[in-house]
């Protein structure tokens, strides 16, 4: 389920929860009037169910009853409190650049993080061959004080194929047996 608010004349006038299909059928009134706002978004930030910063904000802020609807910046605002408060359109919330009380300084957007996208590789099977170990004997050519022992010789892998034998051969081959 997704959240919309009902928007009339750039004024929010109501707020639902329901499935985008059922706000496309218009049972609410003119489909266009209907924009989706974020539960999790405020001051231009999504929150996760923590309460975690996990991505930029949809729409600025979660949409309210009496905010507005910037449709040129697509965003809600809420109410602006008092005539000393300045819209900060980085976070899209209301500052008082005169008070001393730390809530109604200007607000700070945190950062959000960037996700780290780890590509998935598929594992390369390959077909392993093990190579075959052959010893020869080393030929004495002449005598040597001291035996020398069997060299190590390493050859590519032998393929074995059996021959192909048609059917009809194969069955003669068998009767004549």
């Amino acid at each position: 389920m997704a959240h919309f608010a009902k928007v009339e004349n750039g004024l929010v006038v109501q707020v639902v929860v329901a499935e985008q299909d059922f706000i496309s059928t218009g049972a609410l009134g003119d489909p266009a009037s209907w924009i989706q706002t974020s539960y999790n978004t405020r001051g231009n930030v999504h929150y996760d169910q923590n309460g975690n910063v996990d991505a930029e904000g949809t729409r600025g802020n979660y949409a309210g009853i009496g905010y507005t609807y910037d449709a040129q910046n697509d965003v809600f605002v809420a109410p602006q409190p008092s005539a000393d408060h300045i819209l900060d359109t980085d976070t899209w919330t209301w500052w008082n650049p005169t008070a001393t009380d730390p809530v109604e300084t200007k607000p700070v957007k945190p950062a959000i993080p960037v996700p780290v996208v780890v590509p998935v590789v598929a594992p390369v099977v390959e077909a392993i061959v093990a190579p075959v170990v052959v010893e020869t004997p080393v030929e004495e050519v002449a005598p040597v004080a001291e035996e020398t022992p069997a060299e190590t010789v390493v050859e590519e892998p032998a393929i074995v194929e059996e021959p192909v034998v048609a059917p009809t051969e194969k069955a003669n081959n068998e009767t004549n047996r």
